[in-house]
């Protein structure tokens, strides 16, 4: 089976234990902001599907250690699956081969950590790091716009 299907079909077997009953309006505000952030990173990086389709490889960690909740993993990665093979992960060393020199991603892929999305508001900022190895590292400051599951970077501001 390919890699492409295998993951439609959690995607499809974990929406389907989801209930929207529950109106977790702040789940969908949340994979709104995780989606705009995660397209700009592939866009920062000049991330992209190879012509053979293969995804890159794309791990993420939330910076707080809060990880986001399985909803808005599943919604993320879902909405990205065609852009990016997309791994949530717990910690940021199960991202990282950290017996390598430099500590680089795992799969030749990038890690972005997310800071803590805040829970509300039209216009915010979030805290994004763009890490392939200890040399190759970049943080930013996002500026998002939007409201529930449509938001925008607006601006990106490196910080120093």
């Amino acid at each position: 089976m390919s890699r492409v299907l295998a993951r439609v079909l959690v995607a499809l077997v974990a929406l389907g234990g989801c209930s929207t009953a529950s109106g977790d309006d702040g789940d969908v505000r949340t994979a709104g902001i995780y989606e705009a952030a995660l397209r700009w990173a592939l866009m920062e990086e000049g991330l992209q599907p190879t012509e053979d389709g293969d995804l890159p490889v794309v791990y993420v960690v939330a910076s707080d250690g809060d990880p986001a909740p399985p909803e808005v993993q599943v919604e993320v990665v879902r909405n990205l699956m065609e852009e990016a093979n997309l791994r949530f992960t717990d910690l940021r060393d199960d991202a990282l081969q950290t017996d390598e020199e430099g500590q680089p991603v795992k799969d030749d892929g990038l890690l972005v950590l997310v800071g803590m999305v805040p829970a509300e508001g039209l216009l915010v900022d979030l805290a994004v790091g763009l890490y392939h190895s200890e040399e190759e590292r970049r943080p930013f400051v996002l500026r998002l716009a939007g409201s529930g599951a449509r938001w925008n970077v607006t601006n990106a501001q490196p910080v120093e």
